[in-house]
């Protein structure tokens, strides 16, 4: 009865050392001074899609922290037929919105390594003058060389995708895409997409989206 009294003492203890230790991870990433990191990441991306939108001045920064929660555009999964799936993945993001727009803006920051990993925002109704397509291509070059330094010296790596939903004159919308093909998963899991960063512009060179799940899967699987 001793040795048996023991052993359940020292489970008990291992499981309140488990406990702890999560606890502090936890909230370790959550903590005020992390999201002070990732608020000041994304404002700095605001900045940078404000100076390629052409927009100097009279803007203010109004995202505020809603939670922290899974990213929108990832996930790798293990199914074991068509309807089974879990994810062996777990990623965390910081997700943000605008806290007094009509149509909120969102953004997602990875709580790792504080990359914007996903923004959009309302296009404004004041338009403006058009550019060409390769004006916006330059535009949304430039712009990713501010934001995501690494694409310069991963893109002969990726398949470029553009589209275009609407149509020109002051009502389109150009997609900048690349997508990371060469990306792949063993045999036993699967994702909905492959890897990739799309820029949305306007065609008067208002940049209105961003998503990026390259570093996700880079990380994710080794």
């Amino acid at each position: 009865m001793p040795r048996i009294r023991k052993t359940t003492g020292f489970i008990i203890i291992a499981l309140v050392a488990i406990a702890v230790t999560a606890l502090y991870i936890y909230s370790h990433r959550t903590s005020p001074s992390i999201q002070k990191e990732q608020i000041t990441a994304l404002r700095s991306f605001v900045d940078a899609a404000n100076k390629a939108s052409g927009i100097q001045s009279g803007t203010t920064f109004n995202y505020v922290l809603v939670g922290i929660g899974n990213p929108t555009n990832f996930g790798i999964l293990r199914c074991q037929d068509e309807i089974r799936c879990s994810n062996v993945v777990s990623k965390q993001v910081a997700k943000f919105q605008q806290s007094n727009e009509s149509s909120k803006g969102t953004a997602e920051v990875d709580t790792d390594t504080n990359m914007i990993v996903s923004f959009h925002r309302a296009v404004p109704e004041s338009v403006g003058d058009e550019y060409s397509s390769i004006e916006i291509e330059k535009i949304v070059r430039d712009f990713l060389k501010q934001v995501y330094p690494e694409f310069k010296t991963i893109e002969p790596t990726l398949t470029f995708a553009p589209g275009m939903k609407g149509i020109r004159l002051n009502n389109g919308n150009y997609f900048f895409r690349w997508n990371d093909e060469q990306f792949k998963l063993s045999e036993d899991l699967s994702m909905d997409a492959p890897p990739f960063v799309q820029v949305g512009i306007t065609s008067n060179g208002f940049i209105f989206g961003y998503d990026n799940t390259i570093s996700f899967f880079k990380t994710s699987i080794r």
